[in-house]
């Protein structure tokens, strides 16, 4: 490397030696401070001794009885030990029972493929109702409601989107904005709803 005195360095790659260079370089002048060091080098050298850690995971019970797109990577229906549940619900042909669940929220995608068999409709095909807006129709502005509702009751085992934690029926009841904020009145509107039309809510 050549440093000119009080005026930053100067690194250069020659194809001669260093002694070579150091002595070119001193004979450029007395303004000139020589410092030479050689380039070094560095290699990765495999040793007999590395053995790289090795662990099976297990195999995911709830991947094993849903085929779900993206069911692999929902970690948490094992750790609720949902696959489980699953076959003692399941295999012991236990009669159904509708439950619905209401979803408070921003709302929820009611035409979502995934979500599309299991909302809930009354009488009068009504899937809830939207408090914010003081109207009818409870489709999600923010996706926030469409997510939860698919953690819930998203149709399982249908090769598409996600595994839902069980077969309900979803009411889908609008408290919130786009930004997911709403006045509390909206959301105990909500729950008067639920309870005023006596439908049995989980």
């Amino acid at each position: 490397m050549a440093r000119r005195l009080f005026q930053g360095t100067v690194p250069l790659s020659v194809p001669f030696s260093v002694a070579e260079f150091c002595g070119f370089l001193e004979g450029l002048g007395e303004d000139y401070e020589v410092i030479c060091e050689e380039n070094g080098e560095l290699r990765i050298v495999q040793s007999d001794r590395f053995e790289p850690d090795t662990f099976e995971l297990p195999i995911s019970r709830v991947s094993y009885l849903a085929k779900d797109a993206f069911v692999e990577s929902q970690w948490n229906l094992d750790e609720i030990s949902l696959g489980e549940a699953w076959e003692m619900v399941f295999q012991e042909d236990r009669p159904a029972r509708e439950i619905v669940v209401a979803v408070v929220d921003t709302g929820v995608e009611y035409d979502h493929p995934d979500l599309i068999d299991g909302i809930f409709s009354d009488a009068d095909c009504r899937h809830g109702h939207n408090f914010f807006d003081a109207d009818l129709d409870p489709r999600d502005v923010n996706g926030h409601g469409t997510h939860c509702a698919g953690i819930l009751g998203a149709t399982t085992n249908n090769a598409r989107g996600l595994a839902g934690i069980a077969p309900v029926k979803i009411m889908l009841l609008r408290a919130f904005d786009e930004m997911g904020k709403g006045d509390l009145l909206y959301s105990l509107q909500a729950v008067n709803y639920i309870v005023t039309r006596r439908v049995e809510v989980s």
